[in-house]
């Protein structure tokens, strides 16, 4: 696991400390304890640190990996980059060292590297909604996960998975899929398989048409990840629960920040509550955010997977009454997901279009 020493949303400050005091006492020169400390404080400042310190840090490192020809050094340099630097923007960057790091980890004969890039790299390849290749990328990482026996790494390539097979339609696939989570859950502990699991079961139950069955393990996210609290709404709406839903988003008082990161998943479902609701001041905001990823799947990086952005988009413009844009880009989403294959996804929007008459 490349994840950091604290939990998700903390950061572990006896670390940082030892870090930043290692830094401090190093010489400012190219050397591989300075090179690999500066891309550990980068990752542990994840939670912490502004994008832009954690983006100084990995490049000052990856420079310096690449200034010492040490091939192990950089593709460390590309996959710890690849996780501390991780928000949607960095899609493009990501793929690039995850590639990177594939190829100089095939190179050097380093096996478990070439695991953890390929699972990256199928991870990332699903964000840039690039399914058919995400696909091929996930059977080559599985495959050396098999072969080496490190099972981590199939909790994430099914977590990545399942929400797509879920959109298609594919059920059956979803549950034995399922089924060799809990396998492995059994197997090994481990925060990350709790967490593929759980969304592996929000993906399916909401494709199935039975989100209201998952609204208990999202409440339970909700205490400790307040990004889940517009798919909550969602959930319950979808549910047929929309007074529910109504009186969870009032007192939530539910917003998306105009900067900062925020995950897609967050940004996408306020869209379509601001659409459900007729929140414009959450739809315009979501718009906004959502302009720059057409082409992308909205999803928290390596799961949950929900559609086209363009589908979200749609949904805020629509909420703003732009009915022709909303159209347009609806369209455009449509035509996406019929290239993807997702026929679940495709007779839910139909039916949201025809709701709200865009």
């Amino acid at each position: 696991s490349l994840w950091r020493s604290a939990p998700p949303g903390v950061t572990n400050e006896t670390v940082v400390a030892a870090l930043r005091g290692t830094l401090e006492r190093l010489p400012e020169v190219d050397d591989e304890v300075r090179c690999r400390t500066l891309l550990a404080l980068a990752n542990e400042l994840f939670e912490q640190a502004p994008f832009a310190e954690r983006e100084a840090l990995v490049d000052e490192a990856t420079a310096m990996a690449r200034r010492l020809g040490d091939p192990v050094l950089v593709v460390d340099a590309c996959l710890v980059g690849f996780v501390a630097l991780w928000t949607v923007r960095t899609a493009e960057d990501r793929l690039g060292r995850a590639t990177q790091a594939m190829a100089l980890a095939r190179e050097t004969g380093q096996e478990r590297e070439l695991l953890v890039a390929a699972t990256l790299r199928a991870v990332v390849l699903g964000e840039l909604g690039r399914p058919a290749e995400m696909t091929e990328a996930a059977e080559l990482a599985r495959a050396e996960a098999r072969r080496l026996r490190i099972a981590f790494a199939e909790t994430v390539l099914h977590g990545l998975e399942v929400p797509w097979l879920a959109m298609r339609g594919e059920f059956d696939e979803c549950e034995r899929r399922l089924e060799e989570l809990r396998s492995l859950a059994r197997a090994m502990t481990h925060f990350d398989v709790d967490e593929s699991m759980a969304a592996c079961l929000l993906a399916l139950r909401l494709w199935q048409g039975r989100s209201g069955e998952a609204v208990p393990m999202l409440r339970q996210l909700d205490s400790g990840l307040p990004e889940f609290a517009p798919t909550i709404a969602v959930y319950l709406w979808r549910a047929g629960l929309e007074a529910e839903a109504r009186d969870y988003e009032t007192a939530r008082g539910i917003q998306i920040p105009s900067d900062g990161e925020v995950p897609m998943h967050m940004v996408a479902h306020a869209a379509e509550l601001g659409l459900y609701l007729g929140r414009t001041d959450l739809a315009a905001v979501c718009h906004r955010r959502l302009a720059t990823y057409g082409g992308m799947v909205a999803s928290i990086g390596a799961s949950l997977a929900i559609g086209p952005v363009e589908a979200y988009q749609a949904m805020a413009s629509a909420a703003l009454g732009e009915t022709a844009r909303a159209g347009a880009e609806a369209d455009r989403a449509l035509e996406r997901a019929r290239e993807w294959g997702l026929d679940v996804f495709i007779a839910w929007f139909g039916g949201v279009r025809a709701a709200y008459d865009f």
